[in-house]
This record gives structure tokens, C-alpha cells and sequence, in this order.
């Protein structure tokens, strides 16, 4: 099942993805390109306040051509460790400090063309704070209950697969917890 590298060459080199050609032998003897989308791991925040309201973003994504409602999420910083990327987002975004920031899971977010990896945090006690967005970045917060999340996800408003998840994610912790 696993393929052998032949060559690799570089087609694009970007600040947060590189774009890369392999050519690959499969397991079957077959000879095959792959086109890889090298990328920084990142981390996903889910923050929910004390009555059960998810924080989401709202923001515009270019590679859609639409505004997104959206957990908060960002890459890691060079040598940066998951849990503290997780607080810089979050206060970054949505101005929130979590006091008790819990790891849920580590996925690939799209393993058949991409090596990012993401870190899912759920954030629990928050703190409201100042936003501090990147300079290309306009992030407007929308809070929501669980009901009202469900409603947006099956009127198709939520549409980013990482929310999604967050979404499912979120349910499983609070029904394990008997919350």
C-alpha cells in the first residue's frame, strides 16, 4: 500500500503553503504523480461561555468568494507548541482568554492532497478581552446556542468542515460529561 518517492520538485513556495510534484511508484509497481500542498500545522479553538454559547467568527474567505461563520483557528507559529498557538488565536480573534483550554484531537484536515495537521482545543471559562487581529484580517464574533448552531449548519450558513467537527466535537465532550 505504500508509495516510494521517485522525485520531487517544487512548483510553488508560498508564506504559509508550499506546492509540491512527486513522482511516486504505488505498491502495485505503478508509476504516479502526486501533487502535495505542504502546510503549517495549525490549531482549532471551539470557546464556549457559561451558558453553553459557542463564540464563532465571521469573516470573509477568499478561496470561496464568501463570508464564513467559523470557530477560531490559525497556524502555528515557528517552534510554537499547539496549546499556546491555541491561546494566541483565540485572543487574537475573538478577544477571549480561556482559563482551562482542554486537547480533544489531532487530525489531518485533508490528507489526499495536504499534510496539514490540526489540534482541536476546546476553551471553557472565558474571559473577555481585546481582539488583536492580524493587519489583513476583519473578524467580526457571533455567539450562538447549540440550537441556533444547528439551524445555521442545516439552513447550509456553517460550511467549514474544522466548525463542523468543532460542532460534533463540542456535543461529545458535553454528553461524556453529563453537561
Amino acid at each position: 500500500m505504500e508509495e516510494k518517492t521517485l522525485s520531487s520538485s517544487y512548483i510553488y513556495r508560498g508564506k504559509i503553503l508550499t506546492l509540491r510534484k512527486d513522482l511516486v511508484r504505488t505498491g502495485a509497481g505503478v508509476e504516479a504523480t502526486r501533487e502535495i500542498i505542504e502546510h503549517h500545522q495549525a490549531v482549532v479553538v471551539i470557546p464556549v461561555l457559561e451558558n453553553k454559547k459557542m463564540v464563532l467568527i465571521k469573516q470573509y474567505r477568499k478561496a470561496v468568494e464568501e463570508i464564513l461563520f467559523e470557530i477560531p483557528a490559525g497556524l502555528l507559529n515557528e517552534e510554537e507548541i499547539p496549546i499556546e498557538a491555541a491561546k494566541r488565536e483565540l485572543k487574537e480573534e475573538t478577544g477571549y482568554v480561556a482559563d482551562k483550554l482542554i486537547p480533544l484531537i489531532n487530525v489531518y484536515a485533508s490528507p489526499g492532497f495536504t499534510d496539514e495537521y490540526m489540534h482541536f482545543f476546546l476553551a471553557l471559562d472565558l474571559k473577555k478581552g481585546e481582539t488583536n487581529f492580524d493587519h489583513d484580517e476583519y473578524i467580526e464574533n457571533h455567539i450562538v446556542d447549540f440550537n441556533e448552531f444547528e439551524k445555521m449548519l442545516h439552513a447550509g450558513k456553517i460550511k467549514d468542515a474544522k466548525t463542523v467537527l468543532g460542532y460534533f466535537l463540542l456535543n461529545h465532550y458535553f454528553n461524556e460529561k453529563g453537561g
